[in-house]
């Protein structure tokens, strides 16, 4: 397919912030139409990005011939609605993080879009970036032998109230953490040993938003499915200077850091020197940590969205898969779980020889395979 059409749901200020300036400059897509509830919104985000409608009703984007594909840009509590109507339209879908608000939830649209053949791929903007990108073709070159622990924090400067609205901040930022930690280690996390600030409160104290408490502090450890450990850090109120991101890798023989603690560049890499340069009398080695180049992308967020794009022209599967968004509810379930019960919680995945292959409509295992980004990837043995 030469041009697909794309309809947008949401324009809010994710929106306006990252994914319509990308969609805006992805070749090969035609903005067909955006809707948004609010009065007004669509038509000054038509006309700011070049859509050639504005709608209140997203229905009338899927009822068009014209638009292949939606990304829903919504908070997630329309996520199941949506996604459901647009797999009964046809219509594939890129949406916003998390794929919705259970792990129920999210196997009952994977079987849905399974059933209807369309694309489902969960934005998880950080594994795109350009500096995430090296970081991938570092580890994939050997760059520091085979990892062996990796350190991910997510962190923001914000209010508790905020917290509040979106229901704990592991719940909100977490999955962006979550879903770099399996991208980049190309395993799925299968245990999860968390502890959050709200259960060390007494539950008449807890706030607690659509069932779940709120969370501003998380510490989660997780076992990887090929056994490799890894650290997880949540931080919703961090003050002065904290980065909201920071990734740390350690392998065989070296390290990495992704948008290092310091601020100083994007990308940092040590790798073990020769014996010869061991420190006299001290069995040291010196780590030598080199700042790498890393071409900027403007506007940011266009590798991602063009990836998308180009899975609908030409039947391809590079975006991350249905799987990518129901793996992470369930870590995201299994981590509030631990921390209420002070108990490490296991993920459990379904045997390879259940997985359906990426056209199938088969459901009888819906969508807990260890697929990573392309449905042939590796698997958890039964």
């Amino acid at each position: 397919m030469e041009t697909i059409g794309i309809g947008v749901v949401g324009a809010g200020r994710i929106a306006v912030g990252y994914h319509l300036p990308a969609l805006a400059a992805v070749k090969g897509a035609r903005l067909v139409g955006v809707a948004d509830v609010a009065p007004g919104r669509a038509e000054e985000i038509a006309r700011r990005f070049g859509f050639e409608h504005a709608l209140t009703d997203y229905r009338r984007l899927l009822e068009r011939p014209d638009v292949h594909a939606i990304c829903l840009l919504t908070q997630y509590e329309t996520h199941r609605e949506v996604i459901l109507a647009a797999a009964d339209a046809g219509k594939h879908v890129f949406t916003q993080k998390p794929l919705t608000g259970s792990a129920a939830e999210g196997e009952e649209i994977v079987r849905a879009v399974r059933r209807a053949g369309i694309r489902l791929v969960t934005s998880f903007m950080h594994n795109y970036f350009p500096e995430t990108r090296v970081v991938k073709r570092l580890l994939g070159d050997g760059a520091i032998g085979r990892l062996q622990f990796l350190r991910q924090r997510n962190a923001t400067h914000n209010s508790y109230a905020r917290a509040v609205e979106l229901r704990g901040a592991t719940w909100d930022i977490g999955p962006h953490g979550i879903g770099m930690i399996q991208h980049l280690t190309g395993a799925r996390i299968v245990r999860v040993q968390a502890m959050m600030d709200v259960f060390n409160k007494p539950p008449a104290e807890r706030d607690v938003n659509d069932g779940r408490p709120v969370d501003t502090l998380a510490v989660m450890n997780y076992t990887l499915s090929d056994g490799r450990l890894v650290n997880h850090e949540v931080q919703w109120t961090a003050e002065a200077g904290t980065l909201a991101w920071n990734t740390e890798l350690f392998g065989e023989c070296g390290g990495i850091l992704l948008r290092p603690h310091t601020g100083e560049g994007l990308v940092a890499l040590s790798q073990r020197p020769p014996d010869s340069e061991v420190w006299a009398g001290r069995g040291e080695r010196r780590s030598r940590w080199e700042h790498l180049p890393v071409e900027p992308e403007q506007p940011r967020g266009l590798f991602h969205h063009q990836l998308f794009v180009d899975d609908v022209r030409f039947d391809r599967y590079e975006s991350a898969s249905p799987e990518d968004g129901l793996a992470t509810l369930r870590v995201l379930e299994a981590a509030y779980r631990s921390a209420a019960e002070g108990s490490a919680v296991d993920i459990a995945y379904c045997p390879k020889s259940q997985v359906p292959s990426p056209k199938s409509k088969d459901d009888r295992c819906p969508a807990l395979d260890l697929g990573l980004g392309t449905w042939d990837s590796r698997l958890l043995s039964a």
